[in-house]
């Protein structure tokens, strides 16, 4: 049985090690900074802000961080349709920076299949968070308003029922 290999290429190879060790250290230098600086310019932004402002900011900053994963789900979910529709892994047309097997057929679908499987997962996780982690801080806020509104301070804490 004969087993294609895909060579490296490796001026792309010294490019991708170049671009993936300044996008590294870039990251390094934007999360110091944003920790060290950011964090708490933002925290004294937020307590400065009347409640309903500082809870809408913190909603838009959550909702953010979580859709933020969405471009990186739907680019690995095309990756495994490619995988599937030419029954090939890495598809054709795909620059490796080490010599590579191909994988064909059945193994290379299953593997597509789990490619796709994974994304729909991330995509479908970054959804929920995206979605029902506000919804569920809009429940318990209200909640919590509602207990403080009303005359509960005679019951006892534990029998918060109307």
């Amino acid at each position: 049985m004969k087993q294609d290999i895909i060579c490296a290429d490796k001026d792309y190879r010294r490019k991708f090690i170049r671009k993936t060790i300044i996008l590294y250290l870039l990251c390094l230098l934007i999360g110091a900074t944003l920790i060290l600086w950011g964090l708490p310019r933002a925290q004294e932004y937020v307590e400065g802000l009347d409640c309903k402002t500082a809870y809408l900011v913190i909603k838009i900053a959550i909702i953010f961080i979580f859709l933020s994963i969405l471009p990186f789900a739907v680019y690995s979910l095309r990756f495994g349709q490619r995988i599937i529709e030419s029954e090939q892994l890495p598809p054709p047309g795909t620059k490796v920076i080490r010599d590579t097997r191909v994988i064909r057929g059945d193994k290379a679908i299953a593997r597509g299949r789990v490619v796709i499987f994974l994304s729909l997962l991330m995509i479908c996780l970054s959804l929920i968070g995206a979605l029902y982690i506000p919804y569920r801080m809009d429940k318990i806020i209200g909640k919590r308003a509602a207990i403080s509104n009303s005359s509960y301070s005679e019951k006892i804490p534990g029998q918060l029922k109307p």
